[in-house]
């Protein structure tokens, strides 16, 4: 069954990584290690299963999506665009993400582009 696609992450270098409907585990590459989303980098502070970013599909059908850390060993923190904030994100805590914030994982920074439409 293919997921549905719900926006995008960028890194500094605009390379583009999909994401979908549903659970996204972001991290460092890795052969061992199961991801979402394994970047090739040489930043050994991004954990190989570093964040997640969950969509779902809101009662009025839009999507939300929620930042959260994974278990990481450097830590998750979040620049809110909006307000011009960078939050930390402390263990089991969530945080809406909105258009154009920024994950900061290890030393390596995510752009998100969410989307209105499910494509």
């Amino acid at each position: 069954m293919e997921r549905e696609k719900a926006g995008n992450i960028y890194l500094e270098d605009d390379t583009c990584y999909p994401l979908y409907v549903g659970h996204n585990l972001v991290g460092r590459y890795s052969e061992t290690l199961k991801n979402d989303i394994g970047v090739m980098c040489n930043d050994a502070h991004l954990g190989r299963q570093h964040f997640m970013i969950e969509v779902k599909i809101n009662e009025t059908g839009q999507c939300d999506y929620i930042l959260s850390d994974y278990r990481s060993k450097n830590g998750t923190s979040v620049i809110l665009q909006a307000y011009k904030l960078k939050k930390e994100l402390k263990e089991d805590s969530q945080i809406y993400l909105r258009n154009g914030d920024i994950v900061v994982a290890g030393k390596t920074k995510f752009r998100i582009e969410t989307t209105d439409q499910i494509k």
